[in-house]
């Protein structure tokens, strides 16, 4: 139960296995690789992997940068949310909107 905890709050990545230089969960690749053939045949499009795994402290890296705002934070239309405009709080959904809770990400999975 440890392991599945571990691994599921991204501080392990031991089911997790490499493709095309990133850190995948075996189960998304052949539904991957499949998806990339469908749209290279029908439009022409090829389909890349910009972002997979991310560990804990990565995303804590992420996650403490935009809460001391030090990283940009933006809302839904591309702009950028000013830190001094909000309470704390309100701050925190902000960031939230695009950038999960250390522990809380679906990057620490290898599935997205």
């Amino acid at each position: 139960m440890k392991d599945k905890f571990l691994t599921l709050t991204g501080r392990s990545n031991l089911e997790l296995i490499h493709f095309d230089n990133y850190l995948l969960h075996p189960v998304v690749i052949a539904p991957l690789v499949a998806l990339q053939k469908k749209a290279k045949k029908e439009i022409q499009a090829d389909l890349k992997i910009v972002s997979s795994y991310r560990n804990f402290e990565r995303q804590q890296v992420i996650w403490n940068g935009k809460l001391n705002g030090e990283r940009k934070v933006l809302d839904d239309q591309d702009n950028i949310v000013l830190k001094e405009e909000y309470s704390r709080e309100e701050f925190i959904l902000k960031v939230l909107r695009f950038s999960a809770l250390p522990g809380t990400s679906r990057h620490h999975w290898g599935t997205d």
